[in-house]
């Protein structure tokens, strides 16, 4: 188990080792597994290492996203600091009423030069802003299921009335026959 630990550090004494070729029991086999173990080991510790770093950058995208939303803080404290008090105070809004069934004029929007914050027109996306990007694969598999579902419900309320249709027919050929059929007599 130590030979091994070392030829991984790389000391692989391959003459020290597997050069006396009389003292080799399984010479031949003991060659081959030799040369699988320098081919595969290189390769398992890149795998292990790349599955390292892929972890890694999940996180450091996680902590990016957090440093990039204090400079953000940072930046607008720091405006705030830099005007004039009376032009904060002039600019500062205590409270904001939302009408959101009211219509608002498109000459307003026209003359402040930009929409209301939110609203874009250019990028209509069906998926919520929310949900980062590895959501929307499993966003489109959930409407596909829908589809899905919807396609099974209307199939289903055609059985439906097909045995309800079905099921008139017959009662319709009893009574002709003058209800001759076997009916059961009992009542719950």
């Amino acid at each position: 188990m130590m030979t091994i630990f070392v030829m991984t550090l790389g000391e692989l004494n391959y003459a020290d080792m597997f050069m006396p070729w009389d003292k080799l029991e399984y010479a031949s086999l003991t060659n081959i597994l030799f040369v699988m173990f320098v081919l595969g080991m290189p390769i398992i510790l890149m795998n292990m290492l790349v599955g390292l770093a892929v972890g890694d950058i999940d996180k450091i995208q996680v902590n990016a996203l957090i440093d990039r939303y204090v400079m953000q803080v940072e930046l607008v404290l720091d405006m705030e600091e830099t005007v004039p008090e009376s032009l904060v105070q002039r600019a500062h809004v205590d409270k904001h009423v939302e009408h959101p069934n009211k219509n608002a004029s498109k000459l307003y929007e026209q003359l402040l030069g930009f929409s209301r914050p939110g609203e874009d027109e250019e990028e209509e996306d069906d998926t919520p802003p929310d949900l980062p990007p590895a959501f929307h694969p499993m966003m489109e598999r959930i409407e596909e299921q829908e589809n899905r579902i919807n396609g099974i419900y209307e199939l289903l309320k055609e059985h439906s009335k097909l045995l309800k249709s079905i099921s008139q027919q017959k009662q319709a050929e009893e009574d002709k026959k003058g209800g001759k059929g076997f009916k059961i007599p009992f009542k719950f």
